[in-house]
């Protein structure tokens, strides 16, 4: 039963035991994890994002229901990872400190039955992402938002309705699906002309048959999360074909283009015997249908890194952020991070007609390769807002 207490302007209706045992322990929680933080923190001698400094606290917005109030962006990376991206830290320095992704954590308390929250991109909630909430439980763990992008939000109880948004914080896009490996959006880049590459175009990341790797096997529900998140529809696969006998199928389904491209790695991408490969791969990234497109080789490395290098280059990515997403493989690989593996590279692409990096790239796959500018034209039409 819940009691009134008096005041000045008043009285008002106090929480019942059962929500202040709850609210109780969630502050604990919360205590609890910031000084693990704190520790962490001190131990590896690492100033903690101010993003991640601030909480956003749960509030009561009803009898009986308290959701987040969103004072601060969401990070969706680790606070090394973050700091990397705001070029505070090396890589080489963040990399030992472990998996680089966070999810997006819904908190809230629900004392008297559950509810259901949706959460999209357009105010209007149109194809928006459900999930349950469970008054036995007080946050949902929701995978791979979008970073530097607002949230909708719409919190049902009962039959009334609470709306709301929040904003992801800007940093590289990890993504997170169980078995895979060394994942990333490729989006999220400002150019040196004021525009952003697109997320959700294209995934990059390990292979998913295990046939180099018996590691990398995804499961049939695993692929199921990537295709409802992503969905698909092309497999731009940087192996060899020699990998496999007879046809093949991508494990992303049967509805999924497929093709083996036998991709050069670093400088390989000046000899003659690699060029068709080369042509062949920035044909088909200049086919819009071909998108959302997952692309990969066997651990998402070099010859991943570098075409990957070479399309942020292509779209007026700086050189620097253009490195420094091939080095986040680090996270995987630390030997990586940091590395001189592109030295060849850019110094076999410096002697190109150009001032600037998008330049001598653009220039290397006309004269060199043979990509046309109308393909140039259509994966800078494809990526750029």
């Amino acid at each position: 039963m819940k009691e009134k207490i008096a005041s000045k302007s008043g009285s008002y209706t106090a929480p019942s035991p059962s929500l202040r045992k709850r609210l109780s322990c969630l502050l604990l929680a919360l205590i609890a994890a910031v000084s693990t933080c704190l520790a962490a923190c001190g131990s590896q001698d690492v100033v903690p994002s101010p993003d991640t400094a601030a909480v956003n606290p749960v509030v009561t917005v009803d009898d009986g229901v308290a959701l987040p109030q969103f004072d601060t962006e969401i990070l969706l990376c680790s606070p090394e990872a973050k700091q990397v991206y705001d070029r505070e830290i090396s890589i080489s320095d963040a990399v030992m400190s472990g998996d680089p992704y966070r999810p997006f954590v819904f908190e809230y308390l629900l004392e008297n039955t559950s509810g259901t929250l949706l959460i999209s991109q357009d105010s209007s909630l149109s194809n928006a992402r459900e999930f349950y909430l469970d008054k036995e439980k007080t946050s949902v763990s929701i995978d791979n938002l979008q970073t530097g992008t607002t949230y909708y939000y719409q919190v049902t109880v009962a039959g009334k309705a609470y709306s709301g948004s929040f904003c992801t914080a800007p940093s590289n896009r990890f993504v997170s699906v169980p078995g895979v490996e060394n994942l990333r959006d490729i989006g999220g880049y400002q150019t040196l002309d004021g525009k952003t590459v697109k997320q959700g175009l294209l995934i990059r990341g390990c292979e998913l048959d295990g046939i180099k790797n018996e590691d990398y096997v995804v499961s049939d529900q695993d692929i199921a999360i990537m295709q409802a998140t992503f969905g698909f529809v092309y497999d731009l696969d940087l192996r060899s074909p020699e990998i496999v006998e007879g046809d093949y199928q991508s494990v992303l389904g049967s509805q999924v283009g497929h093709k083996f491209y036998d991709a050069p790695t670093y400088a390989q991408i000046f000899r003659q015997d690699y060029l068709d490969s080369m042509r062949a791969i920035f044909a088909d990234l200049a086919n819009p249908d071909n998108y959302p497109m997952y692309l990969h080789c066997t651990w998402g490395r070099d010859r991943t890194g570098t075409i990957v290098l070479l399309l942020h280059g292509l779209l007026n990515v700086s050189k620097e952020d253009a490195l420094q997403e091939y080095w986040l493989t680090g996270y995987v690989t630390p030997s990586v991070a940091e590395n001189d593996k592109m030295d060849a590279l850019f110094l076999l692409l410096n002697p190109y007609e150009g001032d600037t990096f998008q330049e001598k790239v653009i220039n290397y796959l006309t004269t060199t390769v043979g990509v046309t500018p109308e393909e140039i034209a259509s994966i800078q039409s494809i990526f750029l807002t």
